[in-house]
């Protein structure tokens, strides 16, 4: 009787971990998956993450190396800010002695790899700022990765001088 009792107190407890790895009601398997698994934002690494201030309210621009550390490749989809009232990503190509700045509406990372974002490439297009920037100060900027994960990043403003 008692190896009875024991096997069903254990089926009770092994039921019942069962019931907290399931996800909750409204939250699908696939869900509960991804939780487990690192989110995009998760496996980017952010270094030197600065704005080029300039005076005058003219669009300013931002830079940052962005590492990815994982085993897949992770996409920048957009990013946002409380600072400024337009954001986007954006690229300056050269073709034909013509240098062009053009939207991007991602940006892939490849496994393993950083991307560094400069003026005469890949860069942060920060428009209609909100408050007047401290060329020694901080703005806050979200990136928003193509899994739905976000990023929060603190941008240093540095005049042109110090960039």
């Amino acid at each position: 009787m008692q190896k009875r009792t024991f096997l069903t107190v254990l089926a009770f407890l092994y039921g019942a971990a069962l019931l907290l790895t399931i996800p909750h009601a409204g939250v699908s398997f696939a869900a509960a998956t991804q939780v487990a698994q690192a989110t995009q934002a998760q496996a980017v690494q952010i270094k030197a993450a600065w704005i080029r201030w300039l005076p005058g309210g003219v669009p300013l621009a931002g830079y940052a190396t962005l590492a990815n550390t994982s085993d897949q490749p992770v996409v920048l989809k957009s990013v946002s800010s409380d600072a400024f009232g337009d954001l986007s990503l954006h690229q300056t190509q050269e073709t034909g002695g013509t240098v062009r700045m053009s939207p991007l509406e991602r940006i892939p990372i490849a496994p393993h790899a950083t991307l560094d974002f400069e003026a005469h490439g890949i860069h942060l297009m920060l428009m209609q700022p909100r408050e007047s920037l401290d060329p020694h100060g901080h703005a806050l900027i979200t990136l928003h990765f193509a899994d739905g994960s976000t990023l929060a990043v603190q941008f240093q403003v540095r005049s042109t001088a110090g960039a």
